[in-house]
């Protein structure tokens, strides 16, 4: 990302101060509507995140999917999902989509999270999020993004990650 852009990114990241939110978690099976943020640089990963999603459609769920990307590139994902690139984020490091916006504004009853690389743009989706709960990986700094981490050892990769977070969220059981 653009030095300045990111600066900024971040600098909004540090300062500015979210929507306030109640979380809460919902047992699994009386979740709705689905929330699908993912960013990798490994395109080896697109049929791991293919199977995940595939299972929550069939599931019934409802689901919205947003990706990071460094640039536009190919296709490798067999499902509906928006993008959000570099060009999306003005100089001053605010992002510039309204698709984005909704994204960040829609009260999902789990955000899952599908990134195991830092990404400042990620971060500022998490943190902005109005989901209920919000679910991903723990790289050590990120606490304040989630509700519920998961923790992956060396060499563990994004099929581990969907792994734990289907088996954890559909354990997880919350007198409501």
């Amino acid at each position: 990302m653009n030095p300045i852009k990111q600066y900024f990114l971040r600098l909004r990241l540090r300062y500015e101060k979210p929507k306030p939110v109640i979380r809460k978690t919902l047992n699994y099976e009386h979740t709705k509507h689905i929330g699908f943020l993912f960013f990798t640089t490994n395109r080896n990963m697109s049929s791991f995140i293919n199977r995940f999603m595939k299972s929550l459609l069939e599931e019934g769920k409802k689901v919205d999917a947003l990706t990071y990307m460094l640039s536009n590139i190919e296709n490798p994902y067999g499902f509906k999902y928006d993008i959000c690139t570099e060009e999306q984020i003005n100089w001053i490091g605010s992002i510039k989509t309204p698709k984005i916006h909704e994204f960040i504004k829609t009260e999902f009853d789990y955000l899952y999270c599908i990134a195991t690389e830092k990404c400042d743009v990620i971060d500022y989706i998490l943190k902005n999020s109005q989901a209920k709960c919000r679910i991903g990986y723990f790289n050590g700094t990120n606490a304040d993004n989630f509700e519920l981490m998961m923790v992956m050892q060396n060499g563990e990769n994004v099929d581990k990650l969907i792994e734990q977070m289907t088996q954890y969220t559909k354990k997880m059981l919350v007198a409501n």
